[in-house]
């Protein structure tokens, strides 16, 4: 698991709002949301990172970012078509991980998520 967790944080490091949230997110875990706030706070920023995520990997593929690599070396094929079955993935999980936390958290959360967003 440490090596999955490694290779998406190389991968977060192109972007610096997913990096950020990322760290956001991590800070919040290691407090073990304790407070309502913190809760909020995780709540928010796991709702932004999912949406950056989306915005991330479309626009990764819809300009084939891989395909240059792939022209260049052949032998990466197999390793791009990874990633971007783990891009599906990770961006399901967190979704599903999204959905969850807004059918189980208070109104007050829900607003203020979707006041930030906005």
């Amino acid at each position: 698991m440490p090596y999955r967790l490694n290779k998406a944080a190389n991968t977060l490091q192109l972007n610096r709002v997913l990096w950020d949230l990322a760290e956001d997110i991590a800070v919040a875990c290691s407090c073990r949301l304790k407070t309502h706030e913190g809760c909020t706070f995780f709540c928010i920023r796991l709702t932004r990172l999912r949406d950056q995520l989306a915005t991330y990997f479309s626009l990764e593929e819809a300009f084939g970012y891989f395909d240059g690599r792939i022209d260049f070396a052949p032998r990466l094929s197999d390793t791009a078509d990874k990633l971007l079955q783990e891009h599906a993935q990770l961006q399901h999980r967190v979704s599903e991980l999204v959905t969850y936390l807004d059918v189980a958290q208070p109104r007050s959360v829900a607003r203020r998520l979707h006041a930030g967003s906005s």
